[in-house]
């Protein structure tokens, strides 16, 4: 799972680099100044292009592994994994842009790493 450090504000996940806008069953309740985000590798979704609330991603290594394809990314100074077709290809240091799938994101507590989302 990808973990990365923020906060909730306004509906939305923010760290230095990423603002998400979360679902309103993920926050209406929350009440934790600092958390975690965590997302697997197949709910992010990598595309060539800029799309609808996308975040611009580098690739840094693919890695080939049959039937799919995990692909390492940064995003500012997160690292991330992201899985990928089978035929999906990228260079080292290719821009592509990375949606979540953000009915699949859980929130922990950043000091007790306890998950707080329903």
């Amino acid at each position: 799972m990808n973990f990365i450090e923020g906060e909730v504000s306004n509906g939305h996940f923010l760290s230095r680099e990423i603002s998400l806008k979360l679902p309103e069953t993920k926050y209406s309740e929350l009440s934790k100044p600092r958390i975690c985000l965590g997302i697997r590798p197949e709910h992010l979704h990598i595309n060539r292009t800029p799309e609808n609330s996308s975040l611009p991603a580098m690739v840094y290594v693919t890695e080939l592994m049959g039937n799919e394809t995990f692909v390492f990314l940064t995003v500012g100074q997160n690292r991330l994994i992201a899985r990928a077709p089978a035929d999906f290809r990228a260079d080292q240091e290719e821009k592509v842009w990375l949606s979540f799938m953000m009915d699949k994101v859980h929130l922990f507590d950043a000091d007790s790493e306890l998950r707080i989302d329903s």
